[in-house]
């Protein structure tokens, strides 16, 4: 009898033990944003978009008494490919200077802190037509880099340099043109980019960088010859989803 009663309450204890099981409601999975900078990509199978503006500061030695500033209409994605890697895709929008590029990143975070790698490879290009001056270019661009990032106070910072790298290029000035095949180092990038995650899920962008290049790597209009690089910045906001 004992022995009965003993395994009849295990019996019934087990098999109420799973219909809670069964009918607890499911505990919310751990939210993690999905965000377009942090060195971390999004999880295998999801998607991270984003839009914004930005636009550059040139140098006044290199533009003199035109106009300085150079809008830009800004597209961020990342698909996450797993293991850690994602597929990066990146557009800068304006008539006289666009930029369009397709990378592969990988990252890891080691608790709050994070770093990781990637390589983008794309095309810029330009036109400008205006009353006796007629000019486009384009050019081939390669762009590895490395970010590192750490929370401040809820807000995620990222810090990323990257190399700004020439394979060719080709510009056209009426009936005159330049074209270059080799390889030419233009200078370095060094951008900070804050990223604040909002209830609605999404993510508000913001940020900006330091390009620190040659003259007709900011600007190809210029047509400089000069190599010495100069600095200038470039401010850029945006939202995420």
């Amino acid at each position: 009898m004992t022995a009965g009663k003993v395994t009849l309450e295990t019996a019934t204890g087990g098999i109420l033990l799973a219909a809670s099981l069964l009918t607890r409601p499911a505990q919310a999975e751990e939210y993690r944003p999905d965000f377009v900078a942090h060195p971390v990509g999004p999880e295998a199978g999801r998607w991270a978009l984003g839009l914004g503006v930005g636009f550059d500061v040139l140098p006044r030695r290199l533009v003199e008494a035109e106009w300085r500033q150079l809008p830009h209409a800004w597209l961020r994605s990342r698909v996450g490919l797993g293991r850690k890697f994602y597929l990066s895709q990146r557009a800068n929008v304006v008539i006289i200077d666009n930029q369009f590029q397709l990378g592969l990143g990988w990252g890891h975070g080691v608790g709050e802190f994070a770093f990781g790698i990637h390589d983008h490879f794309g095309v810029n290009w330009g036109t400008m037509f205006v009353s006796g001056f007629d000019a486009k270019g384009w050019a081939f661009a390669h762009n590895p880099g490395v970010s590192v990032e750490y929370p401040l106070r809820g807000v995620i910072t990222t810090l990323t340099v990257e190399a700004l790298i020439l394979h060719a290029r080709h510009i056209t000035v009426g009936e005159a043109s330049l074209t270059q095949k080799h390889i030419t180092f233009q200078g370095m990038s060094f951008g900070l980019t804050f990223e604040s995650p909002l209830e609605s899920k999404n993510v508000v962008f913001y940020g900006l960088a330091v390009v620190y290049a040659k003259p007709d790597y900011q600007l190809w209009l210029a047509f400089s010859d000069a190599e010495q690089r100069q600095i200038y910045p470039r401010f850029f906001a945006g939202y995420a989803f």
